[in-house]
This record gives structure tokens, sequence and C-alpha cells, in this order.
């Protein structure tokens, strides 16, 4: 009789492990990776004129975007975008605004996080930065 338990019991443990394996409450979940070195955008301080000059203090204003990939300088993303072309040719360096870079600027990044209600999501930010 105990030997017909022992293996009925055996029987059990094997079917609930078998169980166990097969449904979601043990299967790992995948991260996902976002890439954010891309599709930023930089802002200046202020609204500033095609003269460089600043004509009202303290805002942030979509005029004076910048599309950009990081990491970057704000010279470097200026001169990718195409704001200013050949800086090292003649005196094209000496002709750039330097009130622009008087200036404070925010690099921004718009991202969206997948939101999964069967499962309690733990997000992590990783920055691998560089200091210039």
């Amino acid at each position: 009789m105990k030997i017909i338990q022992k293996l009925k019991f055996t029987v059990f443990i094997t079917f609930i492990s078998v169980f166990m394996a097969n449904t979601s409450c043990t299967k790992k979940m995948q991260p996902t990776v976002i890439s954010l070195d891309q599709d930023w955008q930089l802002q200046p301080l202020g609204k500033w004129n095609e003269e460089g000059k600043l004509t009202e203090p303290d805002v942030y204003t979509d005029k004076n975007v910048v599309n950009c990939k990081v990491p970057n300088t704000v010279m470097g993303a200026l001169t990718e975008s195409g704001k200013y072309a050949d800086i090292y040719f003649s005196d094209n360096l000496e002709r750039i605004p330097t009130e622009w870079f008087k200036n404070h600027w925010r690099y921004l990044k718009k991202f969206d996080v997948i939101k999964n209600d069967e499962v309690i999501a733990k997000w992590d930010i990783l920055a691998r930065g560089k200091n210039y």
C-alpha cells in the first residue's frame, strides 16, 4: 500500500511540475530594448531671430528646433543639421553668432513605453554618457 501511495505522490508531483512549466506564470519575459541615440531634438532657451539675436528670453519654442542624434555637441548638431555649413572654411566660424552659445540648450527625446497589464514591469534607463 505504501508503494502505491509513493507512486501516486510521484505522479502527482510530476504532473504539477509539467503543468507549471507550461503555464505563463513561469515564462520569462524578454526585455524590450529601445535605442535612444536617434531622433532627438535640440532647443535653445528663448526665441531667436535669424540674425542670432534673442527676442524673447526664458521660453522654449518650436521655431528653432534642431533634429539631431546623440552624443553630440550643440555646434556639432547645428552643423550636421545644415544650420551652419563648412564652419572650418574661410571665416565661416567667425560669422556664427556667439550669443547662441551663451544660453541654455536642452536635448529632448520622446518615446513610448509599452504597457503590459499582466505583468508588473520594471523599467531601467541606462545612460552611458560622455563628457565633452
